[in-house]
């Protein structure tokens, strides 16, 4: 009876993370996995380039940038002037405005000093200290938190964001999410 219920409860256990697992891949392809960010995307939505407030054509990457196989199936925010942005995975939301090369040039850098920041954390303190890095620099340059990020800024907010975080460390950060 003992080695019955054993099976029997290991079945159900493995039926169970089977079915999660299943919900979980789901979530993943599908459009419902968005980002916060991207679901209060802004409504002031306009071209860095050229202003325009026109909404961008999409075009995958293997239309827009054909020597590129690595972008071949993103979704981008093409607009008239040139500049672009990518979109969320699996959805049409732009991660930012479109912007030409030197802002994308610009946002890169600053990831590429921010990244390392979270990059190196797990979890939930990984979590908590990328967003505590947001609202500190909505905090020191007096902007809404919605549009601090890197896909909203600008050539000069970028150079502003660094400027406020360049001396921080990822304890900090952490200590900045705990007290609010």
């Amino acid at each position: 009876m003992n080695k019955l219920r054993k099976k029997y409860n290991h079945a159900k256990k493995r039926k169970r993370y089977l079915a999660a697992k299943r919900s979980s891949d789901k979530m993943k392809r599908t459009a419902g996995n968005i980002p916060d960010h991207a679901r209060r995307f802004p409504a002031n939505f306009h071209c860095l380039g050229c202003g325009s407030i026109a909404i961008p054509q999409r075009m995958l990457g293997a239309q827009f940038m054909p020597n590129n196989p690595g972008t071949a199936k993103i979704l981008f925010a093409v607009c008239h002037c040139g500049a672009y942005v990518a979109c969320h995975p699996f959805t049409e939301i732009p991660m930012g405005y479109p912007a030409d090369h030197r802002t994308r040039a610009a946002r890169r850098a600053l990831h590429k000093k921010m990244d390392p920041l979270w990059n190196n954390l797990k979890g939930r303190r990984k979590a908590m200290v990328r967003a505590s890095m947001y609202e500190m620099v909505a905090e020191k340059m007096r902007i809404k938190p919605e549009m601090a990020h890197t896909g909203l800024f600008t050539t000069k907010q970028c150079a502003r964001a660094w400027h406020h975080l360049k001396n921080v460390t990822a304890a900090e950060l952490f200590e900045y999410s705990r007290r609010k």
